[in-house]
């Protein structure tokens, strides 16, 4: 996927740490925030794919499906995915990027 919204998927696996932040969790531990938010924002979250993507290292490109894609975070699943690869591949390559698509 390439286009204006490419900056939006991108994120540095140095400066960025994904350990434990899934948007869910961090909504869900302050029930008062909950309230403070706009339904809107989770009715934006939908299910759909998600993916990862490196040109420069191929083992790095997987993808799969969620309950819930949006809100310009990443998916759990793909979260997931992404550590259980840096365990087994090291460090990430730096154009590694993620995405998702609504269904």
């Amino acid at each position: 996927m390439s286009g204006m919204f490419d900056h939006w998927f991108e994120f540095d696996p140095q400066e960025d740490n994904l350990e434990g932040s899934s948007i869910f969790k961090h909504w869900f531990e302050n029930e008062e925030k909950i309230e403070e938010i706009s339904g809107s924002i989770f009715n934006s979250f939908r299910p759909g794919g998600w993916w990862l993507k490196s040109a420069k290292d191929p083992r790095w490109n997987d993808n799969g499906r969620s309950d819930a894609v949006g809100g310009f975070v990443i998916p759990e699943e793909c979260e997931k995915r992404f550590e259980e690869m840096k365990k087994q591949f090291g460090d990430p390559p730096d154009d590694l990027e993620w995405g998702y698509m609504k269904d």
